[in-house]
């Protein structure tokens, strides 16, 4: 389907597992460069570019004309849902998608603290977990109502003395200041689920910190010491980890990188990426947000199967000031499925009796800058134990909702003639909407 004029805007998919935000662009790409809808796009992005000046010229050399896309907000690659994405003059407007409020649903596995705030991570120390219930959940929930002051991960892009903060960490530092609290909102925090022992399968993940790391994020963190209790047994589990971490490990950004969900140089026996839900807030002069929004030149995973992609070359880009563009690609392979150590028993008489640590299923919309993760840490400690996030959706950003005006991103590998009229109803509706 060739569009009978040039269609721009901003639409939305649905991001799966284990695949980054920056892929979903690259496959997006393979797609929308060959397709007839986008065709006359190119050609007169082709015929623009002859025109331009010749140091434009020059400085464009002979790089392929690709759809210029971007994205509004970064989603780990565990995460799944809304991931906003821009064609043409519609990445101009990504930015406000970067300030908007969403809304997410995270999952909360209590009795363990990691370096990365999730299951993704090394254990640092570990915590009981017996005393918990919804309503003592629910309860502490109420702290993290409106107005709050949150400390971003240990683990995060925000950089300090120009150096973002995963590089401290890396490299067992100590960072320069103390990371400060800063502001964030969060409205209608509440359980949508409680997940009692035994009910689920999410897992603490089976790999220590070492005795360095622990010590850095002791520093940062403020964490009690190991709980000899929550650790005095360890029994082999037949269960499998949830599908939506299988697989997984986060990724420490390299020199490369652009903001938090990019890949990264490889850093032997350690994870490979780090990117927290949100991070596009206004920072201070001494701690400050790099961009979110990428070229479809980032990262290149291991796509999904519906999409066999390759590498295009850098999505030429004009984004606002806010928005970096152009970076290296990085390749990195698929890292090894995640081992998950069992559940931990309680003795009870003679006879070892396993007591999974529970779990919640928890609904919030929240402010630019805030980091889901650092609520699971905060709340597990605010109950007398301690959390980490096992899962992660994002449900709502801005007018984008999930079930409502959200395309799946395996609609793409579908005909054209499937795809095109639903992605041009949404570039439209867009349109129409910017001119009022």
């Amino acid at each position: 389907m060739a569009s009978p004029k040039i269609v721009e805007g901003v639409f939305a998919v649905n991001k799966p597992q284990s695949i980054s935000s920056a892929q979903v662009l690259r496959n997006l790409q393979q797609v929308f460069k060959s397709s007839k809808f986008f065709a006359r796009w190119i050609l007169e992005e082709r015929q623009r570019r002859r025109a331009a000046p010749q140091a434009e010229r020059r400085r464009r050399g002979n790089r392929r004309v690709d759809v210029k896309l971007g994205h509004g907000g970064t989603l780990d690659p565990m995460a799944t849902g809304v991931l906003i994405v821009g064609v043409g003059r519609g990445t101009k407007s990504l930015q406000s998608f970067l300030d908007c409020t969403k809304t997410y649903h995270a999952t909360i596995l209590f009795g363990a603290a990691t370096d990365t705030y999730d299951t993704l991570g090394k254990v640092l120390t570990r915590a009981p977990y017996a005393h918990l219930d919804r309503q003592k959940v629910e309860a502490a929930l109420q702290k993290f109502q409106g107005r709050i002051m949150q400390r971003p991960p240990l683990y995060s892009a925000l950089k300090m003395d120009g150096k973002p903060l995963y590089e401290y960490a890396r490299e067992g530092k100590k960072a320069p200041r103390e990371i400060l609290e800063r502001p964030v909102e969060a409205k209608n925090v509440e359980i949508l689920k409680w997940l009692s022992s035994g009910s689920h399968d999410y897992k603490w993940p089976a790999e220590e910190a070492s005795s360095e790391e622990k010590k850095v994020a002791q520093n940062v963190m403020e964490l009690p010491q190991d709980d000899p209790a929550a650790q005095s047994i360890s029994l082999e589990s037949s269960l499998t980890p949830p599908a939506a971490i299988a697989g997984l490990k986060r990724k420490r950004p390299g020199p490369d990188s652009v903001g938090e969900d990019i890949a990264e140089e490889p850093i032997a026996s350690k994870r490979k990426e780090i990117a927290p839900e949100e991070a596009d807030s206004e920072a201070s002069a001494e701690l400050k947000d790099e961009g979110l929004q990428y070229s479809s030149s980032s990262i290149a995973t291991e796509p999904p199967k519906a999409l066999v992609t390759q590498t295009p070359e850098a999505v030429v880009s004009e984004p606002p000031a806010a928005v970096v563009t152009e970076p290296s690609a990085v390749v990195t392979e698929p890292s090894a499925a995640v081992v998950f150590e069992s559940p931990v028993p309680v003795v009870t008489g003679s006879a070892a009796v396993i007591n999974e640590p529970p779990a919640a299923l928890l609904s919030m919309t929240v402010s630019s800058g805030f980091y889901v993760r650092s609520l699971c840490h905060d709340l597990g400690q605010e109950v007398g134990s301690l959390g980490i996030m096992s899962a992660l959706t994002r449900t709502r950003q801005g007018d984008f909702e999930l079930g409502h005006n959200v395309m799946e991103l395996e609609d793409f590998s579908k005909d054209e003639d499937f795809w095109a009229p639903k992605l041009e109803q949404m570039l439209l509706t867009w349109q129409q909407k910017e001119s009022q």
